[in-house]
């Protein structure tokens, strides 16, 4: 299911949500192109910190929301992670 999500991604700026089996928020991310961003995130072979390791271990779902421009991406992700306090943010 997660790989048919990530092939859906849409090449536009919007705010992206890494949820667990649980459907917790785990972490809460902005991008100016949501299907390249999110993918950088489950590509082989990709080096990240521990901390972003551990998360990707955990997403079992992605959910998105565009916004139009970048600005619109900052302004949502911030109210986003001040309403929800995902673990990872």
């Amino acid at each position: 299911m997660l790989q048919e999500q990530l092939q859906n991604l849409p090449d536009e700026p919007g705010v992206y949500y890494f949820r667990d089996q649980h459907d917790t928020i785990l972490y809460i991310g902005k991008a100016k192109s949501l299907k390249h961003r999110v993918n950088s995130y489950f590509q082989a072979g990709a080096q990240h910190s521990s901390k972003i390791f551990e998360l990707v271990k955990q997403v079992r779902d992605v959910q998105w929301e565009t916004t139009g421009t970048e600005l619109s991406a900052l302004l949502l992700e911030s109210k986003e992670i001040k309403h929800h306090q995902p673990r990872y943010n």
